[in-house]
């Protein structure tokens, strides 16, 4: 391309600058090479650090312009040269290439920002609402298992609650079906995975093991519900009954059944909460903990609106279908508070609350999650590569750990790496099914060949770990 100007802008290609004298454009480069740097630079800056570029001067054609004839004049001083001058235009006066400019200016960077900021501010919104809304219930006389089962509960599903509901109001059904079904396979492969390579966990709540088959059954309401590919708004409202039930008979069973409920709840009340008063002796701090839930609610709007416009301008970005990028990034990120709950629960020795955690976490997604996006966007449609793959995957998932929930055995290190390699490659197949490489299919035997004896040999493990150990317990 010789030593043509070359201009680099958003969608516009390579143009010469001769031929749009006086146009603003972005950046300007003199060689290929300047070329190919800006590319890069181009895709960074975008639009909001644009110059103003003079227009380049006319030139004659070169036979036509006149010979210049130099004499050797002793007096004669040479102009002076010019300073040097970088390859590419400085700013003009008043114009600023600041952080907002570049952010601006970047798509991918301004929405790789909003998304981080949107996630920061679900975990600092759910922890607040929580804290808030406990303190107010403790102040009005509420006993603290209510307030565990309920408030703690809906608060820690917070983040997923207000992506959902965000995403299907903005037409992103997809984001939040895939919340969802992402959510739940991240929990248990992920995060009990993580748990246990921290430390060996060890299942023996009573409480727990009443939730892991209703966690299961749970787990198969969206392959029924969304059979006919559509998860209605009555499908909803059914799944929101549903969960009011569950609350229901766990209080009912924790009070009856228990000693001690708190101790083993899949949801603890916040430390801190002040005693239980009858209903009027409310002490003046009521509206400091009333504006911290109002805060803590008002971040989780503003923060789920940011989190779902900056993953699926990511999404538009990189080519990914909306759906995808909920089963991965919007999953695995609003699933980060129960990763660290969990992960700091195993580290202190408080096994059955970082189980208890996952379990009761994915009954939520499903009931409140689900139940209440389905019904505030008027039904989520159900892709057919959900409802024949991604369904049965969270089924599955489930139904792997059922034999060392109902068995009181203990998940080691090894089954807890095993986990985390079942998500790697869940992860793998939907990278390669949607760039619909060439190997997809071949990679997707080759997993079966490999997951299906693995998931035998460690069902098999988990339930002879099991048998053990109420062996060990009876003699």
């Amino acid at each position: 391309m010789g030593t043509e100007a070359l201009i680099l802008g958003q969608n516009h290609g390579a143009r010469d600058l001769g031929r749009h004298p006086g146009q603003r454009h972005p950046v300007v480069f003199d060689t290929e090479v300047g070329a190919l740097f800006g590319g890069l630079l181009d895709a960074i800056l975008h639009e909001g650090c644009a110059l103003r570029v003079p227009p380049a001067p006319a030139q004659r054609p070169r036979e036509q312009q006149p010979r210049q004839h130099r004499h050797a004049d002793p007096d004669h001083q040479p102009p002076p040269e010019p300073p040097f001058e970088p390859s590419r235009p400085a700013f003009h006066a008043g114009e600023s290439i600041g952080i907002r400019a570049i952010v601006t200016g970047s798509p991918v960077l301004g929405d790789a920002l909003a998304a981080l900021l949107g996630l920061i501010g679900l975990t600092i919104g759910a922890e607040l609402m929580v804290r808030g809304a406990s303190r107010i219930a403790g102040r009005t006389g509420i006993p603290p298992l209510v307030i565990g089962l309920t408030v703690v509960a809906l608060g820690t599903s917070a983040p997923e609650i207000a992506v959902s509901i965000e995403a299907a109001m903005m037409g992103r059904e997809s984001v939040a079906l895939g919340n969802v079904v992402g959510s739940n396979i991240f929990n248990v492969l992920v995060i009990l995975g993580l748990a246990a390579l921290a430390a060996p966990l060890a299942v023996g709540s009573q409480l727990v093991r009443l939730d892991v088959p209703v966690m299961v059954g749970v787990s198969a309401l969206p392959l029924v519900l969304g059979f006919d590919r559509l998860i209605s708004v009555g499908d909803g409202i059914f799944l929101l009954l549903l969960l009011a039930l569950y609350l229901g008979l766990l209080s009912r069973v924790a009070r009856r059944g228990l000693p001690d409920p708190i101790a083993v709840s899949p949801f603890k009340p916040p430390e801190g909460l002040p005693p239980p008063r009858k209903a009027g002796s409310i002490e003046g701090s009521l509206a400091i903990d009333f504006g911290r839930a109002v805060a803590g609610l008002a971040l989780l709007i503003v923060g789920a609106d940011q989190f779902v416009g900056g993953a699926t301008g990511i999404a538009r970005a990189a080519g990914i279908s909306d759906l995808v990028i909920g089963l991965t990034l919007v999953a695995a990120g609003t699933s980060m508070p129960e990763l660290a709950t969990s992960v700091l629960a195993t580290l202190r020795g408080e096994r059955d609350l970082a189980v208890g955690n996952v379990v009761g976490s994915n009954v939520f997604n499903v009931l409140a999650v689900l139940g209440a996006g389905a019904a505030a966007s008027g039904g989520i449609e159900v892709p057919a590569g959900v409802l024949l793959f991604d369904f049965p995957v969270m089924l599955a998932v489930g139904l792997v750990c059922l034999p060392v929930f109902l068995s009181g055995s203990t998940i080691t290190r090894w089954e807890g790496g095993m986990l985390v390699f079942y998500y790697a490659l869940y992860v793998v197949y939907l990278g390669l099914n949607t760039t619909e490489h060439r190997y997809q299919e071949e990679f997707g035997v080759a997993v079966l060949g490999v997951v299906l004896p693995l998931t035998v040999i460690l069902a098999a493990a988990l339930w002879s770990h099991g048998g053990e150990r109420r062996s060990a317990e009876t003699g």
